[in-house]
């Protein structure tokens, strides 16, 4: 039987690596669609989407828009859910009126932690572009 600590712990490291190579991957292919956008709209083609790019306007496609909007929101959540997630010991904090931190020990003595982060690392491009990539074409048309 599976204790809770390290369910939690599995849960919560491959949430992390999850979030951060979702990340990631939202960094490059908004950088690598980004370099081939035209800089004017091409209905024909259906690059009619405006992408500021720190104040440069290329054009995407519906499924690209789709994407560089889902991914960061994406990233952010399964990140900060994992961190929520992860068992806690030692727990200190330090609150003021216009601070706060807090400092904590993971509680990982089975030592999965860096490998299911790893894992979450790994498998995200593979589950973004088997499952994403199909759920946004028939999102977006």
């Amino acid at each position: 039987m599976i204790s809770q600590r390290l369910a939690r712990n599995i849960v919560a490291g491959f949430l992390v690596g999850f979030g951060v190579s979702t990340f990631l991957f939202f960094v490059i292919v908004d950088v690598v669609w980004f370099a081939v956008a035209p800089l004017s709209a091409r209905p024909a083609l259906g690059l009619t989407y405006p992408h500021n790019e720190h104040g440069s306007i290329g054009y995407f496609s519906a499924f690209q828009m789709a994407a560089c909007t889902i991914l960061p929101i994406l990233a952010a959540s399964m990140f900060f859910v994992g961190w929520g997630v992860l068992p806690k010991k030692n727990i200190r904090d330090r609150s003021n009126k216009l601070s706060m931190s807090m400092r904590f020990d993971s509680d990982d003595p089975e030592r999965v932690l860096g490998w299911s982060q790893l894992a979450g690392f790994i498998l995200a491009p593979a589950i973004l572009y088997g499952a994403g990539r199909p759920l946004l074409v028939a999102l977006t048309g």
